[in-house]
């Protein structure tokens, strides 16, 4: 018992319902990508594409003597995928099946067994994970039982603390329930460099009298002089700084290190 999976296949569409027309187109493309996989016998399930994820809708059984191209997209089943469409409200969006087709054991052709058992058990596998997805599935038959069957925390159990026999029951099945994530604390953003209050400081020039007329811009760093720091730094009446004319004797040479030089 061996099952391929292939699509999703595009289905035609105009407008809101299947463009008929385009359907022979549809099967010719199914056969391209695996010949004779129209008429392979196995499960199918349709769904509709919007944005980024599939939504499972239908999930039907292809054991006839054409498979899926008998069962697919007959009358009835392209009514219920156009309700579907049509219940949703689907403004934009892509109709697109599935086929999960069985094959032989050696996996080189397509399986034609008279007996059906392995197809109806996946049939009704896959309509409980496609449940799990999408609780509107429109599937009738097998639905029932996997929407009102109740088993602590194992089947339709939305609790939070079980029992110490479900617990050990879980583990026993390798059932893992999803835990609630903590909310994530807000990342601590840095403030603007604008509001960072700066190491140092040049010495405050004099105040002025701010006026429409006298408002400049204050030079940049590489045009300060030595002699404006000297003479904007406050000093005591008996240190004040006696200027000489540049003419009479040369400028002082200051050093970052070390002392004067005579």
């Amino acid at each position: 018992m061996k099952f391929e999976n292939y699509g999703p296949f595009v289905v035609p569409r105009r407008g809101p319902i299947i463009d008929r027309p385009k359907l022979g187109d549809f099967w010719r493309l199914v056969d391209v990508q695996a010949r004779g996989l129209s008429n392979a016998q196995g499960c199918y399930v349709f769904a509709i594409k919007a944005g980024q994820g599939y939504t499972p809708w239908y999930v039907g059984k292809a054991a006839g003597q054409n498979g899926f191209f008998q069962e697919a997209l007959s009358e009835g089943k392209q009514n219920q995928y156009n309700w579907a469409w049509s219940s949703q409200n689907y403004g934009k969006g892509t109709m697109v099946l599935f086929f999960v087709a069985r094959r032989t054991a050696s996996g080189r052709d397509f399986s034609r067994q008279n007996g059906a058992s392995d197809i109806d058990w996946l049939e009704r596998h896959l309509i409980s994970l496609a449940l799990e997805a999408n609780n509107d599935l429109l599937n009738v038959h097998y639905t029932r039982i996997h929407r009102e069957l109740f088993v602590p925390g194992v089947i339709n159990d939305p609790a939070k603390k079980f029992s110490y026999a479900t617990t050990d029951l879980q583990r026993t099945l390798n059932i893992h329930t999803k835990k609630k994530r903590s909310p994530k604390k807000a990342p601590v953003v840095p403030p603007p460099i604008d509001d960072i209050a700066p190491t140092a400081v040049l010495a405050p020039s004099p105040a002025k009298e701010d006026t429409p007329d006298t408002i400049a811009a204050d030079p940049p760093l590489d045009a300060i002089r030595l002699e404006d720091l000297l003479a904007a730094a406050p000093t005591a009446p008996d240190q004040a700084v006696q200027t000489r004319p540049v003419e009479d004797e040369p400028r002082a040479r200051f050093f970052l290190f070390g002392r004067r030089r005579s």
